[in-house]
């Protein structure tokens, strides 16, 4: 409960501070910036709401349970940087990782944390270098880093060595994704061998029942499980 709340304080505040600056610009309101997501974006629209029910869900406490699960945080499907930027705004995508960054200054053991132009400038940074980064990876290089898998501090936190170890986070991300696609071709030639051994085991007056729909691209394994629920 208290991390919703930080998150929301510090939308509420965020908001508050850009209602101003938003009117004198002219900004596009929302329905004109609906028009331009993609359908992906749409979708993440309709399930989170609003920033703060984004924020909310991929609140620092989640950095754990990405470490637990990395396959699903790097081939699953979440919203990438670029995603939340275009949905709810670059200044809202920004705190998110301004949140994020002052969560490890502060879990650092360094004596001088990062101060408030340093989390900010840091933030630009990933958003503008790593947008293609799910906001699940982010918070799974969080839990990496944490966990001393990369570069160490010394005397105090260094945002230079944050956006390093995104970098050698990219080596790890990479191994994650060749790992999982080499598990997925490997589930998929077993598949089509169990499906060429139940083609050659078949008869011929099964194989007449079964063409028009091996035409329509049912396996056999789904044609037999058709039969014997009819």
């Amino acid at each position: 409960m208290k991390g919703i709340m930080t998150i929301e304080n510090a939308v509420q505040q965020h908001d508050n501070q850009l209602l101003a600056h938003n009117a004198m610009q002219n900004l596009p309101n929302t329905q004109e910036k609906k028009c331009s997501l993609t359908t992906k974006q749409m979708n993440f629209l309709s399930q989170y709401k609003t920033a703060e029910q984004l924020m909310t869900s991929y609140n620092p406490s989640m950095q754990a349970t990405c470490a637990i699960q990395k396959e699903r945080c790097v081939t699953g499907n979440s919203p990438t940087l670029v995603d939340f930027k275009r949905i709810f705004g670059n200044n809202k995508a920004e705190l998110w990782l301004a949140i994020q960054i002052k969560d490890f200054s502060e879990y650092t053991g360094v004596k001088k944390k990062l101060t408030t132009f340093q989390i900010e400038d840091t933030a630009r940074v990933i958003l503008s270098d790593f947008f293609f980064l799910k906001m699940s990876e982010i918070l799974l290089f969080f839990a990496y880093i944490k966990g001393g898998r990369y570069e160490r501090f010394y005397g105090a936190v260094d945002p230079l060595v944050i956006t390093s170890s995104l970098r050698m986070f990219l080596r790890d991300r990479a191994k994650i994704i060749e790992q999982h696609e080499t598990e997925e071709q490997e589930r998929k030639r077993q598949a089509e061998a169990k499906e060429r051994e139940s083609a050659e085991t078949m008869n011929i007056e099964e194989w007449k029942r079964y063409k028009p729909y091996f035409e329509q691209g049912l396996s056999i394994q789904e044609w037999k499980q058709m039969q014997n629920n009819a």
